[in-house]
């Protein structure tokens, strides 16, 4: 497809990111007919990401830094060549290093300069660089023909959900090859694979669209000097698929309007939300009627999750239930995850993947925690009394006087926020304290479960 029929296709369904506003498409340019904000393609990757000049930047900065560290492991190298009494081979195999770190670098210019711009300054809190975490995606994805992770994924999808999945949207879809493969298996109409990392996207796209992306994977603790690299050849198996449509946008608030989607694919994403209750909101919201949510992927959560949201397999699914989904089938398997044959060595994960279907009529629970606690997006229900409870606390009675039926946790943390200068988790769970305190419905003499941190 072309970058025009991308649009055309993506026009019936997005808002703009930052308002939620219509948008319409004028060219190559997505602009807002609300707060008239304009959003151009990347390359040849649609991108709606709120700040996209802020974001370029931002992917300069990063790019900046790749450089960095590449001329910082040459120097190493270089360093260690003038060490007296090394021996030919070792000679030969530290430069053959630093030409390979030269030649990476050359490569990830080649595939995000034209795009995004040189890279800049390096901003001195920015801590690593997310082009190069996704990079053992391309090459499993598109280069690793010996590697079976790809059929294994897609046989679980198939397992859990046999049937047709219409129009999905695959939330983090990394370098996108389980989009395209549930697309050549005809068991959607219409894909939508959506990730923040501009790296990824903008490979996937050339390779989405017939084209053979040559790249150098390298190692660096090599046990024979024949094993220090291989020039992958990175390609769509089946060749060019019609119906696959990449997209730049952020995962957490996809820029969409609501009930778009027949299918919402999370694959190697849901142990990376910060906060699985709210994500859930997001899944929800864009699917319609009868919709369903699909995953795939082992649980590796990142250090700086908290350990209250490290959710297990089985509150994921109690979770889900809370949400007004049903789990429908679930399976799970223990394989190799990113294994590279190269390298030789890689992860041995339990991955794991369900169904669930969105529920008709779905009415938020009061058994145990009442939905709309657990789950900020639900509206709270009203009470009578209220406006009773005297607290010293000006934010308590803030918070009371915002609960009209309509507002969620969200509503009211967003409202807050205007005025408190407090982390707006911090502000959720505030409220979430409140409630308990005196909600007529939730409280802690009938609760196994409080929410308090």
């Amino acid at each position: 497809m072309s970058t025009e029929a991308y649009l055309a296709k993506l026009g019936e369904l997005i808002v703009c990111p930052g308002c939620r506003g219509d948008v319409e498409v004028i060219g190559r340019t997505i602009v807002c007919s609300k707060c008239r904000c304009k959003y151009n393609c990347v390359g040849n990757v649609p991108c709606l990401l709120p700040n996209p000049e802020t974001d370029r930047a931002h992917w300069q900065q990063m790019l900046a830094k790749v450089h960095a560290d590449g001329c910082h492991t040459v120097s190493v190298f270089e360093r260690e060549l003038r060490l007296p009494a090394l021996l030919p081979l070792t000679q030969q195999r530290l430069k053959k290093q630093i030409d390979l770190t030269r030649n990476f670098l050359n490569e990830i210019d080649e595939l995000l300069v034209p795009h995004i711009g040189h890279a800049t300054h390096i901003n001195p809190k920015l801590k690593n660089s997310t082009f190069l975490d996704g990079m053992h995606y391309l090459f499993r994805d598109w280069g690793w023909d010996e590697s079976e992770e790809n059929a294994r994924a897609l046989s679980c999808l198939k397992n859990v959900c046999p049937h047709s999945l219409g129009k999905v949207l695959v939330i983090g879809s990394g370098a996108s090859r389980l989009a395209y493969d549930i697309r050549c298996e005809n068991l959607a109409t219409l894909v939508v694979a959506m990730d923040v990392n501009p790296l990824l996207m903008l490979t996937a796209e050339k390779i989405l669209s017939g084209d053979t992306v040559v790249l150098t994977e390298t190692r660096s603790n090599a046990t024979e000097l024949d094993k220090l690299s291989v020039e992958r050849k990175l390609n769509a198996p089946a060749g060019k698929v019609e119906g696959v449509i990449p997209l730049l946008a952020n995962g957490f608030a996809p820029p969409f309007k609501e009930s778009s989607f027949d299918t919402i694919l999370t694959p190697w994403f849901t142990d990376l939300t910060n906060d699985l209750r709210s994500f859930l909101g997001v899944v929800s919201n864009l699917l319609k009627t009868d919709g369903q949510w699909l995953h795939y992927g082992p649980l590796l959560y990142p250090n700086e999750t908290p350990p209250a949201q490290r959710l297990s397999r089985e509150e994921i699914y109690q979770l889900a239930e809370v949400a007004g989904f049903k789990i429908e089938k679930t399976e799970f398997h223990t394989g190799p995850y990113a294994y590279s044959p190269l390298a030789e060595r890689g992860k041995l994960e339990t991955a794991f993947a369900f169904s669930a279907k969105k529920k008709k009529d779905f009415k938020p629970s009061e058994q145990l925690l009442p939905s709309w606690v657990v789950l900020p997006w639900i509206p709270i229900p009203d009470f009578a009394t209220k406006n009773d409870f005297q607290h010293e606390s000006q934010a308590f009675t803030t918070i009371m006087r915002r609960i009209n039926g309509d507002r969620s946790i969200n509503d009211i943390a967003h409202q807050l926020k205007s005025f408190i200068d407090s982390p707006y988790d911090a502000l959720v769970d505030s409220i979430r304290l409140c409630l308990q305190q005196c909600h007529p419905n939730y409280s802690t003499d009938k609760n196994l479960i409080t929410n308090q941190r």
